[in-house]
């Protein structure tokens, strides 16, 4: 299920520009699965796991939560000067409960040049450095890692010749998994000649990640 709502206004006054935005999002996904199996069917072949001499069952079930709340600020004053800021509030089901939520701001800024009054180059029609700055997030780890499961079903043993089905963890559990977070800024230079039959673009950027999400083999003896 996918629920999504968002409020936009639009404004001149003059040479100002403004634009805002803002949204709620909402995403459900649940998965189920029910399966059979028979081994040794009599004859004739009834194909019937009733009729199997022996006989095995599962089924897993998964779901996965993601809300957001978001707003957007955008103004420009005379198509020459431009921000931009957006903020992001996240809440993920796959995160423990400590850190289920986090916000994710990001903030551009541009200027084009061209459009000043001192700027009289007429081969040049668009020349513009901008710069921008943003934290993205990231859950994307799979379901129930923060805590311990026990899958049905996983371990056989014999009490007096007696088939007893049991179940145990057997995975590490990491209770602090939190967002991943990519924290990425940008300077770049655009460029235009001729009515855009010719364009250049030029930008310098630094990433860095912050508690990266991946699973990492553990020996089973050490």
């Amino acid at each position: 299920a996918l629920i999504e709502n968002f409020l936009t206004y639009e404004g001149t006054m003059g040479r100002h520009h403004l634009n805002l935005v803002a949204g709620q999002t909402f995403e459900r996904e649940k998965y189920h699965t029910l399966t059979g199996r028979g081994n040794n069917m009599p004859e004739p072949y009834y194909l019937q796991v009733g009729n199997a001499a022996t006989r095995d069952a599962g089924s897993y079930e998964s779901e996965h939560v993601l809300a957001s709340y978001l707003g957007r600020f955008t103004y420009d004053y005379d198509g020459k000067y431009l921000l931009q800021a957006t903020v992001r509030r996240d809440g993920s089901s796959r995160l423990s409960s400590e850190d289920h939520w986090d916000w994710f701001p990001s903030f551009s800024a541009g200027w084009r040049i061209d459009r000043e009054s001192f700027f009289n180059v007429e081969s040049v029609n668009l020349f513009k450095i901008r710069t921008s700055y943003g934290i993205l997030g990231n859950e994307n780890i799979g379901e129930y890692q923060y805590m311990g499961t026990m899958p049905r079903g996983n371990y056989t043993y014999s009490f007096g010749n007696t088939k007893v089905t049991g179940s145990a963890i057997s995975d590490y559990v990491n209770t602090a998994i939190r967002w991943e977070k990519k924290k990425t800024f940008d300077v770049g230079v655009d460029l235009a000649f001729w009515e855009n039959k010719f364009e250049i673009n030029a930008d310098w950027y630094h990433a860095m990640s912050e508690d990266l999400l991946y699973a990492v083999a553990v020996p089973a003896e050490a």
